[in-house]
Parts: C-alpha cells; structure tokens; sequence
C-alpha cells in the first residue's frame, strides 16, 4: 500500500509540475490521465508513457489514477518521472459480482478539477504530439460534455467473438476503443455511468449473468445457450461490457476521430484497406492490444507477431524506455513544485 508519509502538495494555479504547463487564465487545467489496475507490470507501460509524452513535447501533465495495493517503489518511481498520482477506489458492479479493472474507468469522469483529459491505457505509447486534440469543441451539453476517440476494430477471434455468436461486428455500432479517449470529467456524467452499470445490461447483445463466488468460473451466455468461462477470460468480456455501457450512456456525445490517434496492432492485418492510405509513419498513438504484443511481455510467438512492422513497433517502444535523457530533471526554480499526489 501506498505509504501515507509521503509528501503531498496541492496544485497552485498556474504553476509548473512534473514540467508540464497548465492552462492559463485561471481556467480548469487540462491533462493527460492513465489508470493504473490489474497488472502490476503495468507500470512499464506507464513508465514509458510519461517518457513519451514528454519526447513528443507535450505541454501538459499526466495524471496516473491507481487502485489501492500498488507496491511504494512503483509509486515512487512515477513521482520521479513528474507524475501526477490520484488514488481511487475501484467499481464493483453487482451485475457480475466482482470488481473490474475496466469498470474503474468509470472513475476518470469524477476528475471534474479538471477541464478536459485524454486518456491513454498502459499498453498505448505516444509518438507524436496529440495535444492539438484538447482544443477539439467542447460539448454542447455541460451536463456530458464530449468524447473523441477512434472507431474500434472486433475482427480479432477472441472469446467476446464466440459469445457474440461469431458475428462479425466491426463497427456496426459506433463503439470505440477505450484504450485512448479524449472527454470532459462531468460529475453528472460520473453519476449517471455508475447509476446505468447497476440498472441495465450493458452488452451489445443481451446475456445471461449467473455468478457463483464458491468457484473460480463465471458463466456468461444466452438464455438457452449457457456458457462457461474461466476467470481469465472475464476481463474481456469486463471490456464488453464497458464499451456497451459507454455506448449506451455517450451516443449522443461520441465523436470519432483517425485512426492516427489509436492504431490497434490488429488493424495492420484487419484492415489493411485503411493501411494503404496511411503511412505508418504519420501514426501518433500505437496502442498494443493484440495478443502476445505488449513490448514488455513480447515472446513473438504469437500469431502475426513476427510480422516485420509489429517488430518495427515493438523495439519502438523499447527505444523510448530506454531513453535516460526522458526521464524527469525537475526545474531549478525555486519556487517549482514536487510532484503532486492527490
């Protein structure tokens, strides 16, 4: 657990942290936010997102929201790259019975001190400067404000597939990856997505949910096709239900944007009709979701991760990881702040 003897301070307006600006005339900042959960080796991922960001140049700072049990020399460790660290609490959902990684996504909408964010999961690195996407239209009701993100791809076979009756659903709903999002923290909207996760099934297709907590299965299926599925595979059909549930309560606000800003790994084999119009040079967010891509688990012996552009993106990664001249100098002035942990 994180040690409460360590130094918090409280952002003064207008001043530098972690060397990022914040916005001026005494607005609500903005900032850049991941979700530390699940996976303690995550913190590779967030590790090398904060030296990304500041590779490319960003203006604005990262804020690392992080479940309760992660160890202090992790915490520490993002302090010192110039981290904003917010703990938060996870979301159970009664619908499941369980917590979801996921499901703590939820929780960036109650951000509100903040004007508008761009989230980024672990797995997702930078390579080009995406700040120009804070300054996209706010939205048109205060009460929900807006999302950007990229069109989500569900051609890969994965168990969520088989569940969905191996229909193909590839962007037959305006259903975006959640991996990197641009939106507006409104407590309004915070309220309502977990008033919904607990009122309605948010899955694309109906299922029944039956939980059983003296095993270690869940079974998840149609009313008269009963499934059973290990626990191993919940956190895909979590993902489901949070897209659904994003669906659901987001239509109306929901905007897409290029697939520059989020290029999933499958879409290189899925859909190479978007591949000939974009070089993969000009791509800016790389977001390594396929199975067997995280760099920091990479064997390449996965299907299709021995294809040269994959390994191409992969020593990428590794590249900026390495990178010692991106890690955080905090300013001489003397009147610069610590890194803050909220």
């Amino acid at each position: 657990m994180a040690s409460s003897s360590m130094t918090s301070k409280t952002l003064n307006e207008g001043k530098i942290a972690g060397g990022f600006q914040e916005t001026a005339g005494g607005s609500l900042p903005r900032a850049y936010v991941t979700l530390l959960a699940g996976n303690r080796d995550n913190i590779m991922g967030v590790v090398c997102l904060a030296k990304g960001l500041r590779n490319v140049k960003s203006a604005y700072q990262l804020v690392v929201a992080f479940s309760p049990g992660f160890p202090d020399e992790h915490l520490q460790r993002l302090e010192s790259l110039g981290c904003i660290l917010r703990k938060i609490q996870p979301v159970y959902s009664t619908q499941l019975g369980c917590k979801g990684t996921n499901f703590s996504k939820l929780r960036l909408w109650d951000l509100n001190e903040y004007k508008k964010m761009i989230y980024l999961d672990p797995n997702v690195q930078v390579y080009g400067n995406i700040d120009n996407l804070f300054d996209y239209p706010d939205g048109e009701h205060v009460d929900c404000g807006v999302l950007y993100a990229v069109l989500d791809c569900f051609c890969e076979k994965t168990a969520a597939a088989n569940l969905q009756d191996n229909i193909n659903l590839c962007q037959k709903k305006l259903y975006f990856n959640d991996g990197m999002f641009v939106f507006e923290p409104i407590k309004k909207t915070f309220k309502y997505l977990i008033e919904t996760l607990e009122l309605i099934p948010p899955t694309p297709t109906p299922f029944v949910v039956q939980v059983n907590s003296n095993t270690t299965q869940r079974h998840f299926g149609h009313e008269n096709s009963l499934q059973t599925i290990s626990l191993s595979k919940l956190c895909i059909i979590i993902s489901w239900l949070v897209l659904g549930l994003f669906e659901h309560v987001l239509r109306g606000v929901y905007k897409p944007i290029s697939l520059i800003y989020n290029l999933n790994l499958p879409m290189l084999w899925n859909h190479s009709e978007h591949m000939d119009v974009v070089d993969l040079n000009e791509i800016k967010v790389v977001n390594y979701c396929a199975k067997g891509s995280l760099p920091w688990r990479y064997p390449g012996e996965e299907e299709n991760m021995q294809r040269e552009d994959v390994k191409l993106l992969v020593k990428k990664w590794w590249d900026v990881y390495n990178d010692e001249s991106l890690d955080y100098k905090p300013p001489a002035q003397e009147d610069s702040l610590e890194p803050v942990r909220l």
